[in-house]
């Protein structure tokens, strides 16, 4: 029984990471309502998510995305180091960022 439930919550987890493959263009809105149009790939890499995050300056690799409990976590590099969690939400990935100097916001992407 124990062994049957852990493949089932590893086959969801792997089906919600194969339904996250691709770009997903979205807003990240300071506390303040400043808003900032991003864009997410992610692409799949054997058994694991990768991808850049950016804007019309550029973008950077995602230096981690984990899927874990219905949530996604991406951290990446631009000027500090941010963290996003976000969870699928119908056709929309949607959740918050922080940086480690305190910043934080909302952030929503649609494909």
């Amino acid at each position: 029984m124990v062994r049957w439930l852990l493949c089932f919550l590893l086959s969801v987890g792997l089906s919600l990471g194969a339904d996250l493959v691709g770009t997903w263009k979205g807003v990240a809105t300071s506390p303040g309502g400043r808003e900032m149009k991003i864009v997410l790939v992610l692409e799949k890499d054997g058994e694991k998510l990768t991808g850049t995050i950016g804007n019309e300056e550029g973008s950077v690799p995602l230096d981690e995305v984990k899927v874990e409990k219905g949530e996604v976590t991406l951290k990446f590099q631009y000027q500090t180091s941010y963290t996003a969690t976000l969870k699928l939400q119908g056709e929309a990935l949607e959740g918050k960022y922080t940086s480690v100097r305190g910043d934080s916001g909302a952030v929503r992407f649609t494909r």
